[in-house]
């Protein structure tokens, strides 16, 4: 079979987001020879992990561009190998089996929002779009195009945005500070943070941050969490420091900070990757609302400054 030319490799790599150039051609063989006779029926065929894995396998990647391989890590050569189904989400399956049974349908585009996970874990949402040329009376697999539009960055802002603004309610309607404090740390969790936690500094030693509210995936008690606000090992860590300061401080990769190696091996097997820890002094309050993520860099200075103004109001 003669292979059809790739589209100019320097235009193609040079592309401002992230695309494969696939060949479908394959893969649309191995569609067909399922034998599904209905819609539902493929779906569950390929609801099969290996029926699944032999369509998918069945694809080759012919080109990657330069924006694909700075987006999701890893070398050029590692994804021009293949699909890695290791870093697949189920709403990534779920889009990949929505755009298989629309190749089987003869659909020759499609898209779908979607998450995904990068090389090192991380992960981001978007807009996936699929499309092939036409050749002829139908669609040219040979030259399929996959560009991916992250989203992240906006949806990850609206989201704060949404439990700031949800946060100030609840801080008009609390009747005490136990209230208040507990239904602010659930907002920060239901917004996607993997958990967080509130304090008050103690006026006498040990200088303990002691914890009144406490929310999250992590199942960690409020009498787990051991932290200090004094210039000792435990008081330098991000929340001592805010509370001592009264800056905000955030730990962007909590492993290899040094100022949180007194907690980073529990924090990083419960799943803890990046920390915020926001100063709390109103009303004669001192103490530090703090925020944790299970993604690396995960508090940028947008993020940080929504829920800076959020804690001045607690």
């Amino acid at each position: 079979m003669t292979e059809r030319p790739l589209p100019d490799a320097g235009l193609f790599r040079l592309a401002p987001v992230p695309m494969w150039h696939e060949d479908m051609t394959d893969a649309v063989r191995e569609l067909d020879a399922l034998g599904a006779d209905s819609e539902e029926h493929l779906r569950r065929l390929l609801s099969d992990p290996e029926v699944f894995g032999t369509v998918v396998g069945a694809i080759r990647v012919r080109d990657v561009s330069d924006r694909l391989v700075s987006t999701f890590g890893g070398t050029r050569e590692m994804h021009l190998s293949g699909i890695d189904q290791r870093l697949a989400t189920p709403e990534w399956l779920a889009a990949f089996i929505d755009a298989l049974v629309g190749v089987w349908r003869g659909e020759n585009s499609g898209n779908s929002v979607l998450a995904i996970r990068t090389w090192d874990g991380d992960r981001l949402t978007g807009l996936l779009e699929w499309f092939a040329p036409m050749l002829g009376d139908r669609p040219d697999w040979a030259n399929a195009v996959i560009a991916f539009v992250d989203t992240s960055e906006r949806d990850r802002l609206a989201q704060v945005v949404q439990m700031v603004a949800a946060a100030e309610r609840v801080v008009l309607g609390a009747t005490s500070e136990e209230e208040m404090f507990a239904e602010v740390c659930a907002l920060a969790v239901e917004s996607g943070y993997v958990m967080s936690w509130a304090g008050l500094a103690d006026s006498e030693p040990p200088y303990r941050v002691r914890p009144i509210a406490v929310a999250g995936q992590l199942g960690v008690a409020a009498e787990e969490i051991n932290v200090q606000w004094d210039d000792s090992p435990l008081g330098r860590g991000p929340t001592g420091t805010a509370v001592r300061t009264g800056e905000p401080v955030v730990i962007p990769d909590v492993a290899v900070d040094p100022a949180f190696a007194p907690w980073a091996e529990h924090a990083v097997e419960a799943g803890i990757a990046s920390t915020l820890s926001l100063p709390l002094s109103a009303d004669g309050l001192r103490g530090a609302l703090v925020v944790h993520s299970d993604q690396v860099g995960a508090f940028q200075s947008e993020d940080v400054a929504l829920l800076l103004r959020l804690a001045e109001h607690l």
